[in-house]
């Protein structure tokens, strides 16, 4: 948010409106009257957001999914055209937090779900329900997700739970 001339006055920017109006799902809000003091109500509307990007690129090798006949190559990933990553937003306001990771990853099955949901909350004392994973849902990744002709790489899901 950008502050106007008077330092007690805060206008909200598209970009902060656009949050503001994803962030109102989550149960979460932008402060948007002057900011005054340092503790009380006014500190529990202060909105606190923290991110963070890691390389969840497989090594070589490793099963992919999205593209049929691939899907069975026993040799896995030839090579890496783009790198991919989970990329994560915390949001604090109060004592509601929230964290959303976006994982450039076909999907995940319900148990990989549980699996990584439970690694991140021991991890950060977080409840399942304050997190949300996404996928991107692409067709060029690891092989993750419990389709019924192939098994999920074990290998690159515990080097997956490892990083994030």
């Amino acid at each position: 948010m950008k502050k106007s001339k008077d330092k007690n006055s805060v206008f909200l920017t598209r970009r902060s409106f656009i949050t503001n109006a994803a962030l109102g799902s989550a149960g979460l809000t932008l402060a948007s009257s002057g900011i005054t003091g340092c503790g009380g109500a006014e500190t529990e509307k202060i909105l606190k957001a923290g991110f963070a990007r890691i390389r969840i690129t497989p090594p070589i090798g490793t099963a992919m999914t999205g593209f049929g006949d691939r899907d069975y190559d026993p040799s896995g990933c030839k090579g890496i055209h783009d790198e991919l990553y989970v990329r994560a937003l915390y949001l604090s306001q109060g004592r509601q937090d929230v964290l959303i990771m976006g994982f450039d990853l076909l999907f995940f099955s319900r148990d990989e779900t549980d699996r990584f949901k439970g690694a991140v909350s021991r991890k950060m004392d977080l409840a399942a329900s304050q997190i949300l994973l996404n996928t991107s849902h692409t067709h060029t990744g690891p092989k993750v997700g419990a389709w019924i002709y192939t098994p999920s790489d074990r290998l690159y899901l515990q080097f997956l739970e490892d990083s994030i």
